[in-house]
């Protein structure tokens, strides 16, 4: 009846229905097994009552694993301690359904009853914690390189989370969904501390009970963002929220000023430490709190340009042109950017006085740019002038892209599912393509909405000027077979 399976005493995969046997079984294998270092298990439909029993005896179990992957766990933050400090050669933690629990509180046994606690009950468990502990509980998850969350419910009074040696944090689906009233209205959230992180990857949920004050200074993001950056004395940060709002500023020219400074600053030092990925997908209102334009996006682009070298905005939303334009002028180091369903405005490459994009290793670059041309149509009614602005906006936009020599995959389309509307610019000779024969290492490009306008000559002039380019993408015709066939 077991269906355990085992590679070279190295690794173990249990799907079994569980009972209390069958755990007992589990872990006499592990502990048959002493070289084990893979251990992945998904009984996140079995009782609570075998799994409760499974996490009291792995938790005091001394092991080797390096990998672990974990579903539904309700435990307590003394447990949860007690499993990394049993387990000094873990570096991989998967956790499917973390709910943690205050010390000395009922577990996994009582967990799958606890859901339909009512308001007054939680606030008077979060107020009864509060009172037993003067410090804020800490978990320290040591020596763990790689953790990824897919919902982490904390049901404890303001925790202290400690990872020393975290270089990647994968969150999805976040909440204190047991707080007190008191942590709630004074806006305390659970601090983080990830001082070696490199990638920050957050996918927002729709029903998040922290959602309303995530972003705020004392969400967990913040906390994150704030505590992995390490910058030189005498920085003075990148472009702040007063000067990426350069249209409604009364001095766009010190705004330019301002933004070549610090590149300057950026370019001569090495002694920079931050996130170089980040992503965040599936969250709206970005561009939103902490009394700036820039909001969450912005405290991330202050404390990390220098670093970041992909940035993923997917399916989020709240992120404006001039803060999009920012990110261009003041990451050095970016080779990917995907942008939000936001979109970026030709207008705003005519209000940034033509400051230079820095991002001269960007090697794919996703983004829904759109000229702005429509509503003046509309307004004037004056096709030349539609025409003259809009080729102005291309030909600022041609200019930024011609100096990043290393792009590889081009698409100014978004990823929205409209398939007839023009995006992005007329890939066409008469629209200025030829301005982009330095691209020599264009392997993909996405055109949408342009096809009418384009002919031979423009999937001649790719395939000259573009030697390693092996597909274009349209959104209507997914992939254009009849334009491959000159490449």
């Amino acid at each position: 009846m077991t269906t355990a399976s085992s590679t070279a005493t190295t690794s173990v995969s249990w799907t079994q229905q569980l009972t209390e046997r069958t755990v007992d079984q589990f872990m006499d294998l592990m502990v048959q097994q002493r070289n084990l270092t893979t251990l992945k298990e998904n009984w996140s439909m079995i009782s609570s009552a075998y799994t409760n029993r499974f996490i009291t005896r792995i938790c005091h179990f001394s092991n080797k694993l390096v990998v672990l992957h974990l579903s539904k766990w309700h435990v307590s933050v003394q447990d949860l301690n007690d499993l990394i400090s049993h387990s000094p050669c873990l570096l991989e933690l998967t956790v499917r359904g973390l709910y943690i629990t205050p010390n000395g509180a009922p577990t996994a046994a009582s967990a799958a009853t606890s859901t339909s606690i009512s308001t007054s009950m939680s606030n008077e468990t979060g107020k009864q914690h509060d009172s037993q502990e003067q410090q804020h509980p800490i978990l320290n998850f040591r020596q763990i390189r790689r953790l990824r969350f897919h919902l982490l419910v904390l049901r404890v009074s303001p925790l202290r989370m400690e990872c020393p040696a975290a270089q990647s944090l994968e969150l999805s689906g976040y909440g204190n969904y047991y707080a007190s009233a008191l942590d709630i209205v004074t806006r305390r959230g659970h601090s983080w501390n990830c001082p070696r992180l490199q990638t920050l990857q957050y996918t927002g949920q729709v029903h998040e009970a922290e959602a309303l004050y995530e972003y705020s200074e004392q969400g967990a993001l913040s906390h994150i963002l704030k505590s992995c950056v390490s910058l030189p004395h005498n920085s003075t940060g990148p472009v702040t929220s007063s000067t990426t709002k350069s249209s409604s500023s009364s001095s766009s020219s010190s705004t330019a000023t301002t933004i070549t400074t610090t590149h300057d600053d950026r370019d001569q030092s090495l002694n920079y430490r931050g996130l170089k990925r980040i992503a965040l997908n599936c969250c709206f209102g970005l561009g939103m709190g902490q009394g700036k334009p820039g909001g969450l996006w912005q405290r991330a682009l202050d404390l990390h340009w220098a670093t970041l070298e992909s940035i993923d905005l997917s399916y989020s939303k709240g992120i404006d042109s001039d803060v999009i334009h920012a990110i261009f002028s003041t990451c050095p180091r970016l080779k990917r950017f995907r942008g939000s369903e936001d979109t970026f405005a030709g207008t705003t490459l005519q209000n940034s006085n033509r400051v230079p994009w820095k991002c001269l290793s960007l090697e794919r670059l996703q983004v829904r740019f759109v000229l702005e041309t429509s509503d003046v149509f509309d307004r004037i009614g004056s096709s030349s002038c539609v025409q003259s602005k809009g080729q102005q906006q291309a030909c600022l936009l041609y200019d930024q892209l011609a100096v990043l020599t290393h792009l590889k995959v081009l698409d100014l389309s978004g990823y929205g599912s409209v398939d007839d509307t023009q995006r992005g610019i007329p890939l066409t000779l008469n629209g200025g393509l030829d301005r982009l024969r330095g691209l020599t290492a264009m392997e993909t490009v996405h055109v949408t909405g342009w096809q009418d306008q384009m002919d031979i000559a423009e999937a001649e002039w790719m395939a000259k000027h573009w030697p390693k380019l092996t597909n274009i993408y349209s959104l209507r015709n997914k992939d254009m077979k009849q334009w491959e066939l000159f490449l």
